[in-house]
């Protein structure tokens, strides 16, 4: 099963803040040993950049999600995949 990066309403908005040296940090928020944890998985350049990392890393782990819901706000933009108590987060952060 393949996903295609899901579209974003504000990824032209995030996209023209990389002028002014905005990056997008990679987030995993989860749960491990009943404690939930926040692990940052790397900055990238554009917004989508940093979705295809997610996208590249699954592919690599043959982790095939039943499937990804995109919500967003003004500072960041999160994947449900599937597993209720896991997320991804795509924030917007200062070089």
């Amino acid at each position: 099963m393949s996903f295609a990066i899901p579209y974003c309403d504000s990824e032209l908005l995030f996209n023209q803040m990389r002028d002014n040296k905005m990056k997008y940090e990679v987030q995993w928020t989860g749960y491990e040993n009943h404690k939930k944890v926040t692990k940052k998985h790397g900055k990238f350049n554009t917004l989508q950049e940093a979705k295809q990392s997610v996208l590249d890393w699954w592919k690599q782990n043959n982790f095939e999600p039943p499937y990804v819901r995109e919500t967003q706000d003004e500072n960041e933009v999160w994947w449900d995949y599937g597993s209720h108590v896991c997320f991804y987060h795509f924030v917007r952060v200062d070089e």
